[in-house]
């Protein structure tokens, strides 16, 4: 299919690529809340006010990326108030990228590698209180990496996640991408449970659930303990 004679091979590539384009359409959400975040920009200028809290994108794939970026220029009437921190941009270069994320106005959104920038980056959360995924971590590690940007000391807002997952319309079922549609839904939804899951398991191994779990008899304290001695004295 042409997507994989471009390179596109991955169902994760092929779902985060498709999202991207997607989002490129007029009233996509996406492009809704580009253009709602200009206004507020434009009309907090003219007021000589604060510029509004700035928003993270986060993908992984380089034309996912590239996408983005094309989508966010547009939308928001500069090419220059996205700023671009991937694999490409080293210790020195990243943190220059990020003080001027924070310190611009018109640099309104920052467009974010989840594997090479999700990590070790201070600073957004000053300015930023809204993080977008675009294509959902390879892991839980990565997920949570992530949403730490704005999750961290420094934050005053409150913060909010949004991760997108395909979805085809059913109305699409005769066209010739039905089945890509198909794939990129089916993965969304697998690797959106695979997450959801780890995160369950690690929230109760936290809360000490497991543990309790695994050791039933100590669980209850004094009175758990009468029980077993109880148990003891039948046996014998």
């Amino acid at each position: 299919d042409p997507l994989s004679q471009a390179g596109v091979r991955t169902s994760a590539h092929r779902a985060g690529l498709l999202k991207a384009i997607a989002l490129h359409e007029s009233g996509s959400w996406l492009r809704v809340r580009l253009e709602a975040l200009r206004a507020a920009a434009d009309e907090a200028a003219r007021r000589g006010d604060p510029p509004p809290r700035k928003l993270l994108l986060f993908a992984h794939h380089i034309r996912v990326m590239d996408q983005l970026q094309a989508t966010a220029g547009e939308a928001l009437g500069d090419a220059e108030a996205c700023v671009r921190l991937d694999g490409t941009s080293d210790g020195p270069a990243r943190n220059a990228l990020i003080d001027r994320f924070r310190s611009e106005r018109r640099a309104l959104v920052a467009l974010v590698s989840t594997t090479a920038c999700g990590a070790g980056v201070n600073g957004f959360q000053t300015v930023a209180d809204q993080a977008f995924f675009c294509e959902l971590p390879q892991d839980q590690g990565w997920k949570g990496q992530a949403e730490a940007r704005l999750h961290r000391s420094g934050q005053s807002e409150p913060v909010t996640v949004v991760y997108l997952l395909a979805e085809w319309e059913r109305e699409a079922a005769a066209q010739p991408s039905a089945a890509l549609l198909r794939e990129c839904e089916r993965f969304d939804e697998r690797q959106w449970a695979t997450l959801r899951k780890t995160e369950e398991t690690i929230a109760s191994v936290v809360s000490g659930q497991v543990q309790r779990q695994a050791h039933p008899a100590g669980a209850g304290g004094g009175d758990s303990a009468a029980d077993a001695g109880d148990a003891d004295d039948a046996a014998s």
